[in-house]
């Protein structure tokens, strides 16, 4: 997360963080990001108003990164589908990755490909709401103020 360019929290209605996500920038290339996502138990409450979003942030993500990508671990299988619903493509699977060398698949998102899957989310659906913060503005030095900007797509 030290490295991330943004670094974006998702809070609940008592400003509680529900998760955080973001890009990694690939060094030698400005327009490739390594996108990533940490969530917590309590994401799940509030599933429907993240998923209505999450199409929204990766748009927002490909502005700055036209290509996305990452790994993910194969037996995570909800993560798996709901990276395939916001479009994500599964290049290839690696048998032995990770310091516990399990396998995992590399994925990618290219900025104006059309969605995969639109048809149905993840099996996790509660309707709620949820705000966006970003908050390091000017990561990774965070020289500048480091107050939360609200960014709310739910209004």
């Amino acid at each position: 997360m030290a490295w991330s360019d943004p670094c974006l929290v998702v809070a609940d209605p008592q400003d509680r963080s529900l998760a955080l996500f973001g890009v990694v920038p690939d060094p030698g290339q400005a327009d490739v990001g390594r996108v990533w996502l940490l969530g917590t138990d309590d994401l799940v409450s509030y599933s429907h108003a993240f998923l209505r979003n999450s199409r929204k942030w990766i748009e927002k993500l490909h502005e700055r990164y036209p290509t996305l990508w990452n790994y993910v671990d194969a037996r995570n299988e909800v993560h798996i589908r709901w990276l395939k619903w916001c479009g994500f493509t599964f290049l290839r699977r690696i048998e032995e990755y990770g310091v516990e060398r399990r396998p995992f698949y590399e994925f990618e998102r290219i900025a104006g490909k059309s969605m995969l899957d639109k048809r149905s989310p993840p099996p996790f659906v509660k309707a709620d709401r949820t705000t966006y913060y970003s908050v390091f503005e000017n990561h990774p030095y965070m020289n500048k103020k480091n107050e939360k900007q609200v960014i709310d797509f739910m209004n």
